[in-house]
């Protein structure tokens, strides 16, 4: 059996809610579809990247052996519909108490930038994406 890819991205199924309450930062494990195959994998809630690593590491420790960073995404179109986004995400947290998802909020360039990032710091095996805004 061989492993998972270096650095997948997995796509949420049917616009999925955080399993951890919004206040609540941690790990835990779910079952993702991975290249058309169900995996066990430990998913980490955080609200930044600092964080993020921190519970990475607990996870491996634990015996994650296949991590997967959470991450909300919402893609604009358009400056202006990238100005709107960013504005709507600024009042939502503005009016909620803390976050458990790392967001981006940006155009689709920038978020494979993003990816490309995280996947050379090496923080986990890849994200569970959930589409917003």
């Amino acid at each position: 059996m061989s492993g998972p890819p270096s650095f997948v991205v997995v796509a949420a199924t049917c616009r999925r809610t955080a399993a951890l309450p919004r206040g609540q930062f941690g790990h835990q494990r779910e079952h993702v579809i991975v290249e058309d195959r169900c995996r066990e994998a430990t998913v980490v809630y955080a609200a930044d990247l600092g964080r993020a690593h921190s519970m990475a590491k607990a996870a491996r420790k634990a015996g994650g052996d296949f991590v997967l960073l959470d991450l909300h995404v919402a893609v604009a179109e358009s400056m202006t519909h990238l100005r709107h986004l960013c504005a709507a995400k600024e009042a939502r947290e503005a009016h909620s108490r803390a976050q458990n998802r790392l967001v981006y909020c940006g155009t689709e360039s920038g978020l494979r930038s993003y990816l490309a990032d995280l996947a050379r710091l090496g923080l986990a095996d890849g994200v569970v994406v959930s589409s917003v805004g």
